[in-house]
């Protein structure tokens, strides 16, 4: 099976040399564009996240990155993300949101940067900016309330306890009945601060690990 897919990579680069030849720029990179595709993350089996971001990054070589239309720039953001590169998968998402800030995807993007700021970067001021731009909305999607719940979450482990609230009984305001597992860990939330007591130890230590200075190695 491995050497069947090694020889998969030789054909498929031998006919990229073949057709970077023969094809003009617009239709070279659009079959990049396919093979890219074909390689990058998806549930089932056949993919290989590393050498679709080895085609996307050709494409981009190629044609920059006005190559890259909404679906193609999202999918290459997501299969970086699956490939745990995630700083990169993160600028990646910061230019797909100023190209596209219309895209269906507007919203799950602007969640997956504020996350990987936060709990990658550990660079919480930035990834709190963007959790704001999703709470903040009108009408909250599920990415808003999730927002709501980081940012109250993010406040009570600062012990911000009066802001941690804040967040989280908003949260409670626009959630109602409708989510039973966020409205379970919500109420835990709320019952550690009315009883004065720490966050739970798994999520704490959790919090710990991804935030404090001492863990960054």
């Amino acid at each position: 099976g491995e050497f069947r897919f090694e020889n998969r990579y030789i054909v498929y680069n031998i006919y990229i040399e073949k057709i970077s030849k023969t094809f003009e720029q617009t239709k070279f990179i659009q079959e990049l564009k396919e093979i890219a595709t074909e390689f990058a993350y998806r549930d089932n089996s056949g993919n290989d996240t590393f050498y679709a971001e080895e085609i996307f990054s050709k494409i981009e070589s190629i044609g920059g990155k006005d190559a890259f239309d909404e679906e193609t720039m999202y999918l290459r953001g997501f299969n970086l993300e699956k490939s745990k590169l995630y700083a990169q998968a993160k600028d990646i998402y910061v230019e797909f949101i100023k190209k596209f800030p219309a895209s269906k995807h507007a919203q799950e993007v602007i969640y997956k940067i504020a996350n990987i700021y936060v709990y990658v970067l550990r660079d919480i001021k930035t990834g709190r900016t963007y959790f704001e731009q999703l709470a903040n909305k009108d009408t909250l999607s599920p990415q808003g309330l999730g927002s709501l719940y980081q940012l109250g979450l993010l406040k009570q482990w600062e012990s911000e306890i009066p802001a941690a609230k804040k967040y989280y009984n908003k949260l409670l305001e626009k959630i109602g009945n409708s989510d039973e597992d966020r409205l379970d860990a919500l109420k835990s939330r709320l019952k550690e601060i009315e009883e004065n007591k720490p966050i739970e130890y798994n999520l704490k230590t959790a919090l710990d690990t991804a935030l404090k200075d001492e863990y960054a190695n």
